[in-house]
């Protein structure tokens, strides 16, 4: 699963929200009533997290389905076939959540026999008619109503399972249709199963849906079945055995993009107002498989591959086998994909079907077997389609993602200790993992490295493995005791923090290069650490291989003359934070000599440190604008502080040329930003000039905010234009501008927040608090009755939770001013009295 930091962000800005209620009078400042946050550090989690003991073993999965869209439930029929793993047991436990459970009979040859059972709204106790051995196969059948809302507040929080969206037919933009999700154990919401990853079972569905509605699940699609009443029925099955929180049902008014991978068949399901543009999506896509499929040396194993996009889903995408889903940022037209496509989080979700699909983690700890992997493939794909710069950015900036979670969060990849499998889907997991394993490859070779990759899922596929089965088949590969490198990346914490110095002795013709490791002993080891180093010396390149052992340890090589640059870990795969004293002299010798991505980019950065007065550092970040690799230019923008620049003029100009010239819109947008900085008022035609001819979202919300600072007229000019949008970072930038004024833009806003996104909730939700506070009595009880809406219909959490702290802010707001002001009074009570439920 491709998931994001929403936990921390989502908590950050309810805090802002909440800090946000009390207005200080008329002034618009607000008082801070930040909630006491207790940080539990992890050894004091003591609960060791094992995997689930195996009692039976789930061997075939059979689901009847008919959900029911007005009163989101789901009605069902389960048979389950399983075998004791090996004790002789005569009681079942399932996990089935939040359901009703009618009857449980045991099933033997087209007879059935009552069971007892009891039931506590979790798990399921099924009293057996005996004793059963290991070599007894039992079919049990449960007839069930999967009630993912009875519960709410902690459906929310553990997951629902089942997701319908806008069943009341109250988002316009939104179609009514449903979804599922199992990661981590919710797929024992829509039916009883043994919710463990260390279970693995076939599966056949048959759903009963709207003869207009379609059905997307795991395998094939065999029949679709018209019932004669205006429903049908679908008929799904896999024949080949998967873990339960891989399953998958979704439905709804979708149009299927057709392709094929040789003889298998690639869908996409979009809905109809996005059929034309879903194809150049997922383009690529054949491509992916093929080319996973040969580095692996296992062809892509399942026998097919569905794709389908949803609103309001709880993650970025999920791998569910055969059956992925993913967000609604890819509900779009194809002019979004002139801001990057999508081939990260689909080649991501596909990788898991090797990873985490036909080899799954054997427990939550583990997931590394599953994240790990599919974080790499990201830097694998890319590093294929685009070359090795384009490839070694994306694991630069995979890898930069793990230093900001090491910043708040230090433990161990493979971690037994944790309160709920949620906490381990983390930048640790992922980002860490990927890299570790790009270290790796580094150092068995590649041959060795897909070698044993090949040999890993060879043996474990339609199976189930941990961490020791990775080492011990690298090791049979190689032929190497890997323990130590397993053991420090994987069940040891942290990362090394170098301190990199190097001296030469003019006199011994030596240059002497001292690493000391300086992390504490608690926040890691000390690491092991085979690297690179390469010596530059009369303009010739020289490697040295060198293997650090010590915190502090010094090595020597022979030297006629002073060297150019030493260039430390040169393969730039370590994962480490350093601090090397080179000089200005070597970082500009390194900018234009070192061959790699990340080694110019650890130049600028090194040099924009010291680029006040120094023409020659500011022709080197000018000439990086114009780098082939995007992210260098991105990063040189990020670099030139304008305050330091001495010709101002040369500096406009080229970024000039960047906003008219640069075929990234990242590198524009970022030019645009800094160039309004550097221009101010000057900047205005530019500005417009980019209004009028750029195709990109986000180079437009750069240009219609900064036009906002130095031109409100012209920007709400531009705003108004442009508010038929349905992009989400346009309608922020717009909703910045319509906030301030008294125009009637409350459809924009609706559409806004109907349209909320987990990263663009926040600032809608604010500029709209913002225009209802201006607002004459009758909007304002027309945006607090929409309000009511969100909060009651809509199913993301972060809109609710925004909707009801908005009419607070509000209510508040007008409480503080009417004070002194009569008509806030009357305001104060249109809110009271239109947001009551919000404001209980």
């Amino acid at each position: 699963m491709r998931k994001f930091g929403l936990l921390v962000c989502m908590l950050l800005v309810f805090s802002v929200l909440y800090a946000n209620c009390p207005r200080k009078k008329s002034k618009k400042k607000y008082h801070s009533q930040l909630e006491e946050i207790v940080v539990t550090p992890q050894n004091f989690i003591t609960s060791y997290k094992a995997s689930y003991q195996k009692l039976f073993d789930l061997q075939r999965t059979k689901l009847h389905l008919t959900p029911n869209f007005k009163q989101k439930t789901l009605s069902g029929k389960a048979t389950l076939t399983l075998k004791p793993h090996f004790y002789e047991q005569n009681q079942l436990v399932l996990d089935a959540k939040w359901m009703q459970i009618a009857a449980v009979a045991l099933k033997t040859n087209e007879t059935y026999k009552t069971l007892k059972f009891t039931y506590d709204n979790l798990l399921l106790n099924i009293d057996l008619d005996k004793y059963y051995s290991k070599n007894d196969q039992i079919e049990i059948e449960i007839d069930y109503v999967a009630l993912p809302y009875q519960q709410d507040s902690l459906q929310v929080e553990d997951g629902r399972g089942l997701y319908f969206i806008d069943t009341e037919d109250k988002n316009p933009y939104k179609p009514m249709h449903l979804w599922s999700q199992g990661e981590s154990e919710s797929a024992s919401c829509w039916f009883p199963t043994l919710d463990a990853t260390n279970q693995k079972s076939t599966q056949e569905i048959f759903v009963t849906i709207d003869t207009a509605m379609v059905s997307l699940s795991n395998g094939l699609l065999i029949d679709s079945k018209p019932n004669g009443d205006g429903t049908k029925t679908d008929h799904w099955k896999q024949d080949k055995p998967h873990s339960p929180y891989l399953f998958f049902l979704g439905v709804g008014d979708y149009y299927i993009s057709r392709d094929k991978w040789r003889d298998k068949e690639v869908t996409a399901y979009t809905f109809p107002k996005y059929k034309d543009d879903v194809a150049e999506i997922f383009k690529n896509l054949p491509a992916m498989m093929e080319f996973f499929s040969k580095i692996l040396g296992v062809d892509y194993p399942w026998d097919k591959l569905g794709n389908i996009m949803s609103y309001d889903y709880t993650a970025g995408a999920m791998e569910n086998t055969s059956a992925i889903i993913y967000f609604d940022r890819m509900l779009c037209h194809r002019q979004q994909l002139i801001d990057g496509d999508f081939d990260w989080i689909i080649a991501h979700e596909l990788f898991h079907h090797w990873f985490g699909d036909l080899v799954t983690a054997e427990s939550w700890a583990n997931l590394t077997i599953n994240e790990s992997f599919a974080d790499y493939s990201e830097y694998l794909w890319y590093d294929f389609r685009d070359g090795k710069d384009e490839g070694d950015a994306v694991k630069y900036k995979s890898t930069q993602k793990y230093f900001r979670t090491y910043k708040y969060k230090n433990e161990p990849i493979v971690n037994y200790y944790y309160v709920h499998p949620s906490d381990v889907f983390d930048g640790i997991r992922y980002e860490k993992g990927g890299a570790v394993l790009h270290m790796l490859r580094y150092y068995v070779g590649d041959d060795a490295f897909f070698k044993s990759l090949n040999k890993f899922l060879q043996q474990y596929k339609f199976n189930n493995a941990e961490l020791s089965d990775l080492r011990k088949c690298f090791e049979e590969t190689t032929g190497e005791d890997l323990n130590w490198f397993f053991n420090q990346w994987w069940l040891d914490k942290g990362h090394p923090i170098l301190d990199i110095t190097h001296q030469y002795d003019e006199k011994n013709k030596t240059i002497a290069l001292t690493v000391r490791q300086t992390q504490r002993s608690i926040d890691g080891p000390t690491f092991r650490i085979p690297t690179k180093v390469d010596i530059y010396s009369n303009n010739t390149k020289e490697t040295k291989v060198i293997d650090i052992t010590d915190r502090i340890q010094t090595f020597y090589f022979p030297s006629d003359t002073v060297p150019q640059l030493v260039n430390f870990d040169a393969d730039k795969v370590l994962v480490c934070e350093k601090t090397e004293n080179l000089s200005t002299v070597q970082n500009l010798f390194k900018y234009y000599n070192a061959p790699l991505f990340v080694d110019k980019l650890e130049a600028i950065n090194a040099l924009a440190l010291v680029q006040k007065a120094n023409v020659t550092i500011q022709e080197l970040l000018l000439k990086a604008l114009q780098d082939k690799n995007w992210t260098l230019r991105e990063e040189a923008l990020d670099a030139i502080e304008i305050d330091k620049f001495d010709n101002k003029t040369k500096l406009s100009l080229a970024l000039q040329q960047v906003i008219y010239t640069d075929n990234n819109s990242h590198v524009r947008e970022k030019a645009i930003q800094k160039y309004a900085r550097l221009e101010k008022n000057k900047s205005i035609d530019v500005l417009e000039t980019v209004l009028k001819n750029d195709s990109s979202f986000i180079c437009l919300s750069a240009a219609l905010a900064q036009l906002n600072t130095y031109d409100k007229s012209k920007a709400y000019t531009y705003a108004t234009k442009l508010s038929s949008t349905e992009n989400s970072s346009l309608l922020v930038a717009i909703g910045r501008i319509f906030k301030d004024t008294t125009a009637d833009n409350m459809e924009f806003f609706k559409k806004a927040i109907w349209l909320n996104g987990p990263y663009t909730f926040y600032s809608n939700f604010r500029s709209f608090a913002d225009y209802l506070e201006k607002a004459n009595n009758t909007d304002l009880e027309k945006g607090i009755l929409f309000l009511k809406d969100i909060y009651t219909y809509e199913e993301s959490n972060y809109n609710k939770q925004g909707a009801k702290q908005i009419v607070g802010n509000l209510y508040y707001y007008f409480n503080e001013k009417a004070k002194k002001d009569s008509q806030a009074s009357v305001k104060l009570q249109i809110v009271k009295k239109a947001g009551k439920e919000l404001l209980n």
